[in-house]
């Protein structure tokens, strides 16, 4: 996690963080180009299934799961959950407040190299049961989400 990232200070208290590096697509040269190409395409089979896992396994512990509830603003419409709380031409900062968990997510451009950086806040037992099913997936989907990104086709 880059110290001088804006993810890693935007919660009070870090229960769970991580970064993942890969390659930044040709033609990338700011956060919010490299967000659209990680975002912007069609999510795989294989993770729309464990979406739809994490959504029903949310529903039995009472947890809101409607898409509207996790959309971004019209204005935002590039990052698939939260709201975006900052931007710079390196970093985007995103994430959502719930009763379970907060989170802060980022898109980075690091010394050439694609990031992504997730901060979470966890909030009680309903938090720790829920990041406990969606942790052991996590790295692998951010891992995959990288490696697809490509810039948008004019």
């Amino acid at each position: 996690m880059p110290r001088d990232s804006l993810v890693a200070k935007a919660l009070d208290r870090v229960d769970y963080s991580d970064a993942f590096v890969g390659a930044l697509p040709t033609g990338i040269t700011t956060a919010e180009q490299l967000a659209r190409a990680i975002f912007d395409r069609p999510v795989p089979m294989w993770v729309r299934a464990l979406f739809a896992i994490r959504t029903a396994a949310a529903r039995l512990v009472g947890l809101e799961t409607g898409p509207a509830r996790h959309r971004a603003t019209r204005s935002e419409a590039y990052i698939p959950i939260g709201r975006i709380y900052a931007t710079r031409d390196d970093e985007v900062l995103f994430g959502l407040d719930d009763k379970h968990l907060d989170f802060r997510a980022a898109v980075l451009i690091r010394d050439g190299r694609a990031m992504l950086a997730t901060t979470v806040k966890i909030h009680g037992a309903l938090g720790r049961f829920y990041f406990a099913l969606v942790k052991p997936f996590h790295g692998a989907i951010v891992r995959r989400m990288l490696a697809r990104a490509r810039p948008a086709s004019n």
